[in-house]
């Protein structure tokens, strides 16, 4: 259901700009030809901070995706109170 949620509110937001959608859509998209990877998002996301680490990629190279890739997991008590309003129905 919480994707449902969010997937119907980024569709509005992005059809409210559809000039800023493209650009970032264009974005992602030259961004994907450089990551040569088979599989699906969650394996590829589990999968980006073992990657950067274990190839020690130059500062220069690094961006935010790759720094949030190895930031250090949340604690699953704090996970769960910050999806919990996510997975509230709304009132």
């Amino acid at each position: 259901r919480s994707w449902d949620d969010f997937h119907t509110c980024a569709s509005e937001v992005l059809s409210r700009c559809p000039v800023e959608a493209a650009t970032i859509w264009e974005s992602l998209r030259q961004e994907s030809r450089k990551i040569q990877f088979q599989g699906n998002l969650q394996e590829l996301c589990s999968a980006r901070g073992r990657l950067a680490s274990a190839q020690g990629s130059p500062a220069a190279e690094t961006n935010q995706a790759t720094l949030r890739g190895s930031a250090t997991p949340l604690h699953p008590r704090l996970l769960a109170l910050l999806a919990l309003p996510l997975l509230l129905p709304r009132l």
